[in-house]
C-alpha cells in the first residue's frame, strides 16, 4: 500500500486455520488477512491444500473447513465468502490436470471443460 492511501485502510484482521494431519499440524490450511480501503472490504486466503490427485474430495474438505472455521470479518452468522465485496483465494491448491498440455489447450479452444 502506498504510504499516502494507509489511512484509508481500518477493519484489519488475520487468522489462520489448520487443516494438516489431525487438523492440527500447520502444513496444511489457511492464512488469512481482511480490511476495509475505504468503502470496500477485502479478503486475502492464501492456502495449502492436501496434495495428490486422488485426493480431490479431501481438497474439497479442506476448501469447507477454512471456509467454516475462518471467523474474520464484522458478522459471525455469516461465512467469509458472503462478507467482503473482494475475495482473494489463493495458494497451493494442489490440483492437477493429468493430460498432455496440447490436448488441454484443444479443449481449452473447444470449451470443453468437463473433459478437463
Amino acid at each position: 500500500i502506498h504510504h499516502s492511501q494507509i489511512a484509508k485502510i481500518s477493519h484489519i484482521q488475520s487468522q489462520t486455520v489448520a487443516t494438516g494431519k489431525g487438523n492440527i499440524i500447520g502444513n496444511k490450511g489457511a492464512a488469512a488477512i481482511s480490511f476495509q480501503f475505504m468503502e470496500s472490504t477485502f479478503l486475502f486466503v492464501n492456502c495449502h491444500l492436501a496434495a495428490r490427485a486422488e485426493r480431490f474430495e479431501k481438497r474439497a474438505k479442506n476448501f469447507t473447513r477454512i471456509v467454516k472455521e475462518l471467523k474474520i470479518g464484522n458478522i459471525p452468522a455469516v461465512d467469509i465468502l458472503h462478507q467482503f465485496q473482494h475475495v482473494f483465494w489463493f495458494g497451493d491448491l494442489n490440483y492437477r490436470i493429468e493430460k498432455e498440455f496440447n490436448q488441454v489447450i484443444q479443449l481449452i479452444d473447444k470449451k470443453q471443460w468437463d473433459a478437463i
